[in-house]
């Protein structure tokens, strides 16, 4: 009787952090740009409204201004909001996943396992290239998280390259590959 063994499977190593990180507020460059214009124009116009510079709305003017002045929250809550969240996004690299953390009161953390990353791309748009920054965009096979985008990532093509490497190590350790559908059509 001939016995048939399988190869016993690797035990997986200790899961150690290679990286963390967070974005750059760069990716806020344009929303905070934008709305640094409104938030001037609305001071503007609402001083120059309290001074009385508009003469046809007479007593009104003041009143009115005041009311302009009242509307600067709305620039600077959404600036604020914007700065807090891109603060308190944390990314973290293990040797078996990637963490997402996001959220400024509520905290949510995306998992995603490493042996379930098809592709990795590396974006650098312009503004952010200016600065030396680009954003890894990972696509995987995950359900929850079929594309996660590392934003605003100083040196990514090295991040990207350690992450090739890691990813292939989880791929041996649990014998898996990707197929691409291309090939069974």
């Amino acid at each position: 009787m001939i016995e048939e063994h399988e190869a016993p499977p690797i035990p997986a190593p200790e899961e150690k952090t290679v990286w963390e990180g967070t974005p750059s507020q760069w990716t806020q460059f344009g929303n905070h740009l934008g709305w640094g214009l409104v938030l001037v124009a609305l001071a503007v116009v609402g001083v120059w409204l309290r001074l009385g510079g508009c003469g046809f709305l007479g007593s009104w003017g003041p009143p009115i201004g005041l009311g302009v002045l009242a509307l600067t929250v709305v620039p600077l809550f959404v600036i604020l909001r914007a700065y807090l969240v891109t603060r308190t996004t944390k990314y973290k690299l293990t040797s078996q996943r990637i963490l997402s953390t996001i959220g400024v009161f509520s905290r949510r953390t995306d998992n995603l396992e490493l042996y379930r990353v098809d592709d990795l791309n590396v974006l650098q748009p312009f503004f952010l290239r200016l600065v030396g920054l680009s954003n890894i965009v990972v696509v995987s096979s995950d359900r929850t998280t079929a594309e996660l985008t590392l934003a605003g990532i100083r040196d990514a093509n090295a991040l990207r390259d350690t992450m090739r490497k890691h990813i292939e190590e989880c791929r041996d350790r649990k014998r898996t590959r990707v197929i691409d559908g291309d090939l069974l059509d």
